[in-house]
């Protein structure tokens, strides 16, 4: 099953059709957060029940289209905990990694109860930017936060690896300064650009240690 999202960019001050109210309230909160909720904590205790109660997450989130302000249409309440991968793949891959992705759940026979997202940005010039120089195309995996097998990551990410995959800056993944060098283009000059501006690293810590070779 698929869903999609698409935004539109309006002219100044449009007729405004709030994705609020009562119909908002079920969607986001009874809908997006307790029963989603309820079915992902269900799924963690009774892992059989995943692929069932993900068909009827499904079919029970319902499409709406409204016009509001940018603040209100990028945010959401998120109150099901879950941990996440996101990598940026240049956007020509994405669908032959997706098909990867989900053969790859099938043979391993992984139970997963989120959704995998998938979004595209343009190219820019960003020099650490996971859309620097390439169109780009993300692929993002989540597991409910109670989920203790973490090989689903793992694999996912080998996919992703092989295929040039740049991790998103923020969320989980596994590489060190040589995969991410390999990765970026401008890899070296910003870390010179580092070592003149932070030479006694005041802003670092052991995540950036290992990300931009001081591990």
């Amino acid at each position: 099953m698929v869903q999609s999202k698409s935004n539109t960019r309006m002219t100044p001050d449009p007729a405004r059709r709030t994705g609020g109210g009562v119909s908002g309230f079920i969607n986001d909160e009874v809908v997006s957060n307790a029963a989603f909720g309820a079915l992902c904590a269900v799924s963690s205790m009774m892992p059989a029940l995943t692929a069932p109660l993900a068909r009827v997450a499904g079919r029970v989130a319902s499409g709406r289209e409204f016009t509001d302000r940018s603040d209100r249409v990028f945010t959401a309440p998120r109150r099901v905990h879950f941990r996440e991968m996101e990598y940026a793949l240049p956007l020509e891959q994405v669908p032959d990694a997706i098909g990867e992705v989900r053969a790859l759940i099938e043979r391993r026979g992984y139970r997963v109860s989120f959704p995998i997202e998938v979004r595209a940005t343009a190219a820019d010039d960003r020099m650490m930017s996971t859309a620097y120089g390439r169109e780009t195309g993300y692929i993002a995996v989540h597991r409910y936060h109670r989920d203790r097998d973490h090989a689903y990551f793992r694999d996912v990410e080998d996919v992703m690896i092989g295929r040039g995959g740049r991790p998103h800056w923020g969320k989980m993944h596994t590489c060190d300064a040589r995969q991410l060098r390999a990765v970026y283009p401008r890899f070296d000059e910003f870390c010179s650009i580092r070592e003149e501006l932070d030479p006694h690293r005041v802003f670092t810590n052991p995540h950036l240690a290992t990300v931009l070779d001081e591990a």
